[in-house]
């Protein structure tokens, strides 16, 4: 990551795109660890999680019209 001060603020910015809905099993389909699928309703997870898998939760996001 380019910014890493960002990071403090992550898990809000998820929670925002999350929009209130639940996108785990979207994010289970596409390989998101059972340990990081918090990420996917947007709950904090570990920086680990949210760095490897964040592409793959705002996909969910946007193609649910979240």
């Amino acid at each position: 990551m380019d910014r890493p001060e960002c990071m403090n603020d992550f898990d809000k910015l998820m929670k925002c795109a999350a929009d209130g809905s639940d996108h785990r099993s979207c994010c289970a389909s596409w390989g998101v660890p059972r340990n990081c699928l918090e990420l996917c309703r947007g709950g904090t997870v570990a920086k680990s999680c949210a760095l490897q898998h964040a592409r793959r939760a705002l996909a969910c996001f946007r193609d649910s019209g979240a």
